[in-house]
């Protein structure tokens, strides 16, 4: 395997509904049963149906026992609610729209907000209107693990004929990968709360949910980048940039510009000004999943242990919350993967780059197993392991992070239980 910077093609297929034209077979019996822009409604009871019942039932009784007129008055103004609800919720919901402005991405354990706009090209206002996510057999909210811990809802007071308006609803994803959507629906029970309007609108679609990014402990990433052999330090580039690095004997070719003449004429001989540019430090991360990936072949095609997950899960968001610490520290970041098939990315400092590593973790699949030896051109310097081996043999100066004291490393987390925070150096590897 060769380091290199993968394109958007080397990663995993969205689903249907994406901006993306390329199909995913994965979504083929999805796509059948889930048609864009379907559209069904129904007028059902609403919450207060039953008192509704309840009282014309006792007005009626009441009216015919006594005869009195005000009584048969209070029958008919009640029977006559009735029609004007069951009218507005035929004819509501007829001419709107509504259309997912979905955000680029989320994160495990941050709240994410789909926005939705709806249009009304009714001439009827449209008042008081829930909008949600549903799905067929439950979806995101009802597998196991659950995928999404409730589903999206949002409120939406009025839209007047021929206006737009914008409504949010909240969602906590809680797994990582493509978290898919099929159906929005719209409810209203304006003005008496008696019948309900429900509308579905078929609306596929997907959010990329990248692993959950923890706050690591302060220390942490310095301590580990000066474990590494000067990784944290900044080094130059000479020859380039503007900055004063210092003095050299002039050679030719070099610009007139850069002489020194003081210096020169102290000397006798022609001294140049040497520049040079600044180069961000390198961090190259591994993810070691070959622990778990040993168990899960040992157990064959049994369902693998939760524990094995948790350890791979632990191992992900650890190597999230590394890489985009080291963002944020101004580091070049490279990646790799040992035990599970992805691609590797050469170190870079570019936001897009920082994209494109987030998105490998959360498409990444553990089951799939490859990548068993460290890719030729990259050189570790910081290895997150889900599982490490105590007689594993790593490059000297790598850091090696255990993904089971997760716990340890981050502070929004509980401490390990018999887990020593402080850091320990093994033979042939160091682990923080």
């Amino acid at each position: 395997m060769h380091t290199a910077e993968p394109t958007r093609a080397s990663l995993p297929m969205p689903p249907l509904g994406l901006d993306d034209p390329r199909p995913d077979p994965r979504s083929a019996e999805q796509g059948a049963k889930v048609r864009a822009g379907r559209r069904r409604s129904w007028v059902l009871p609403g919450h207060g149906a039953m008192l509704y019942l309840m009282m014309i039932g006792g007005l009626t009784t009441a009216a015919v026992y006594t005869q009195a007129n005000l009584l048969f008055w209070g029958v008919g103004l009640t029977l006559g609610a009735g029609a004007v609800s069951l009218a507005w919720a035929t004819l509501t919901l007829w001419g709107v729209s509504v259309e997912r402005l979905r955000p680029t991405h989320a994160a495990v354990g941050e709240s994410a907000v789909l926005r939705y706009r709806v249009t009304n090209r009714s001439w009827l206002p449209v008042f008081s209107v829930q909008v949600r996510e549903v799905w067929r057999r439950g979806g995101p909210v009802r597998e196991q693990p659950q995928r999404l811990k409730a589903a999206p809802l949002g409120w939406l007071i009025e839209v007047t004929h021929g206006r737009s308006a914008q409504v949010e609803a909240w969602c906590w994803p809680a797994r990582r990968g493509w978290l898919r959507w099929e159906t929005i629906e719209m409810t209203s029970s304006f003005p008496f709360g008696v019948l309900r309007k429900r509308l579905r609108i078929d609306e596929p679609g997907a959010m990329l949910v990248y692993p959950r990014v923890h706050r690591l402990v302060d220390g942490w990433v310095a301590a580990s980048a000066s474990w590494t052999g000067g990784v944290g330090e900044a080094r130059h580039k000479l020859g380039e940039g503007d900055e004063f690095y210092g003095l050299r004997t002039y050679r030719p070719g070099d610009d007139l510009r850069l002489i020194d003449w003081r210096r020169s004429a102290r000397t006798g001989s022609l001294v140049a000004r040497e520049t040079a540019r600044p180069v961000p430090p390198r961090t190259s991360i591994v993810l070691d999943l070959r622990g778990t990936a040993a168990v899960r072949a040992a157990n064959g095609r049994a369902a693998p242990d939760p524990a094995v997950i948790d350890d791979e899960e632990n191992a992900l968001s650890l190597a999230a919350s590394i890489l985009d610490a080291s963002f944020n520290a101004g580091h070049r970041v490279g990646f790799a993967v040992l035990g599970a098939e992805a691609p590797s990315f050469a170190p870079h400092t570019s936001p897009l780059h920082r994209t494109r590593l987030l998105e490998a973790l959360a498409c990444l699949d553990c089951a799939k197993i490859g990548n068993p030896a460290m890719p030729g051109a990259f050189r570790a310097t910081l290895v997150v392991a889900s599982r490490p081996a105590l007689d594993q043999a790593w490059p000297r100066n790598t850091v090696v992070w255990d993904a089971r004291r997760l716990a340890d490393y981050v502070t929004d987390a509980p401490p390990s239980a018999g887990a020593s925070p402080a850091p320990a150096r093994p033979s042939g590897a160091d682990t923080p």
